[in-house]
């Protein structure tokens, strides 16, 4: 089990209705954190420095303290269990859920000269074919340029290509 601090011990004195409006001392909140680190341990154990310098002192305020806490730790660990579980539900549900199918195209890459560019665009006008969705430019080495077109309408753009001069390489 995670070891309390005396940080932690003080914050939550002050949600406690009984400490809302007096001050919360570190003594107190030391007994308290080493009572819930060291449970079961008898008292007499408990370092010199947190004792409190009455000989018959009984500690009850800090063992009833040390209590509360780890039962208040115990419930929010019981509440964080069931937001874990909650959210591990839904995101199993979103992963199982189906998705809509897109459909798949093939995309050949052609490597032109940069000279044709001009040539290409309006070839490209001519068939009607969008950018982005049809095809789609690229940087190439050199003096070249990559084009991405769809596979669907590979043929027709390479027959326009050759009529039109342009040289055209498959990458």
């Amino acid at each position: 089990m995670k070891r309390t601090t005396v940080k932690e011990i003080k914050k939550w004195f002050k949600t406690l209705e009984e400490n809302r409006y007096k001050r919360t001392y570190n003594s107190d909140a030391r007994r308290v954190a080493w009572m819930v680190n060291n449970e079961g341990v008898d008292l007499s154990e408990m370092p010199e420095s947190m004792r409190k310098k009455w000989v018959k002192a009984e500690y009850k305020k800090e063992r009833y303290m040390a209590k509360k806490f780890l039962e208040s730790m115990k419930q929010n660990e019981s509440v964080e269990d069931r937001v874990r579980q909650v959210i591990r539900e839904t995101i199993k549900d979103l992963m199982e859920a189906k998705r809509p199918q897109r459909k798949i195209h093939s995309y050949v890459l052609l490597q032109i000269p940069i000279v044709d560019k001009l040539k290409v665009n309006k070839i490209m006008a001519k068939l009607k074919l969008k950018m982005g969705k049809n095809y789609d430019y690229g940087v190439g080495k050199g003096s070249t340029f990559i084009l991405d077109v769809e596979g669907k309408y590979l043929d027709k753009v390479i027959t326009l290509f050759t009529k039109n001069g342009i040289r055209v390489k498959g990458i």
